[in-house]
């Protein structure tokens, strides 16, 4: 199959990272697989994959494509309004943005997009459950990867024998579903009301240092920007993650990675999070909006090393699960099953 996803921003972001991996993954299965977007190639990106720097408006004239696939609403409506395009069309969703207080604003757009009577590839089965429960519509369960080939634990041993205490805090502090600025708090809770010794470690997107040392005081280490491989490498070193994101996370991708380089996690009790594997026993769940649960958390985990340890381990085991080999197999089977239920409905035309 030819295969088209357009993506809206190059940008070393984790949805980002998922589709370049997931149309990787694809290519290596044989399919002729492109990736558009308006902006350059990503210098973070160093797979062997077909890239053209292009338009909406540029793909009716690729010739041969058997499916494109949308990910973000922003284009969406444009793509599918081409009818070249609209008819040979998939929706790659990693998360409803709707879910996000920041929103608001484009709430009617972002619906009404969702509304739009095309099928749709998702992460998580709790996400298709979420989203046919709001918008009715068909949808295929990708599921999720990690890059094993970065992320998995240090040669020595599981991460969290080392003997330096730290915490790892993951995400964009201005984004609210990340809901970086509570854990910024609940660590100070924890270091200056419990007791709690440990190093911050910050990795982020985007710099806004300053504003999360008006919450938290003078953090460690700081990272922005790092490539996925810097991310392990820091990973590694060893300590305890932090993962507060809030219910709208359509999936919780630096969860997995950490618990794939063995670090034991302690993780927001949300749909997503909870949803990595039935047994939910490799992970501390905290309220995402109790701080002080967060800082008890990582106060009474941080010097137990025999919990820590049994966490790592079992982290360890559901971090193999997610492969983006599985992931581009379930792709295919989803297109192809698609095709056959246009063929088979095709005579009273499909209504999503």
């Amino acid at each position: 199959m030819k295969i088209v996803y357009f993506v809206e921003s190059t940008a070393l972001f984790g949805g980002t990272k998922v589709i370049f991996r997931q149309a990787e993954a694809l290519a290596r299965r044989g399919h002729d697989v492109l990736v558009v977007s308006p902006e350059e190639r990503p210098a973070w990106f160093e797979g062997e994959l077909a890239f053209v720097k292009g338009l909406v408006s540029d793909l009716p004239h690729m010739e041969g494509v058997d499916w494109f696939i949308g990910t973000y609403y922003l284009h969406l409506r444009d793509m599918f309004s081409l009818s070249s395009v609209g008819a040979r069309m998939f929706h790659l969703s990693q998360g409803y943005e709707g879910g996000w207080p920041e929103a608001e604003p484009y709430i009617h757009e972002i619906e009404s997009v969702y509304r739009l009577p095309l099928p749709r590839l998702v992460v998580s089965r709790e996400l298709k459950r979420r989203l046919r429960r709001m918008f009715g519509g068909r949808y295929y369960v990708a599921g999720q990867g990690i890059e094993h080939r970065y992320f998995h634990p240090a040669e020595s041993g599981m991460a969290e024998s080392h003997t330096v205490q730290r915490v790892f805090l993951m995400g964009t502090y201005p984004a609210s579903v990340k809901n970086v600025e509570r854990a910024l708090i609940a660590l100070r809770l924890a270091k200056e009301r419990m007791g709690a010794s440990f190093q911050l470690v910050r990795i982020t997107t985007s710099d806004t240092r300053a504003e999360e040392e008006e919450l938290y005081g003078p953090i460690d280490r700081y990272h922005v920007a790092l490539a996925p491989h810097e991310v392990a490498e820091v990973l590694r070193e060893g300590g305890v993650m932090l993962c507060p994101n809030m219910a709208g996370e359509g999936f919780g991708l630096p969860a997995v990675e950490a618990m794939a380089c063995g670090v034991p996690v302690i993780l927001s009790a949300i749909p997503s999070h909870m949803s990595f594997y039935w047994k939910r026993d490799y992970a501390i769940f905290v309220d995402p909006e109790d701080v002080y649960c967060m800082a008890l958390a990582v106060s009474k985990l941080l010097p137990e090393a025999g919990i820590r340890a049994k966490l790592a381990k079992k982290g360890l085991r559901v971090a193999q699960r997610f492969r983006f080999e599985a992931v581009a197999r379930r792709i295919e089977w989803s297109l192809k099953m698609e095709g056959v239920v246009r063929r088979i409905v095709g005579r009273r035309g499909l209504n999503g």
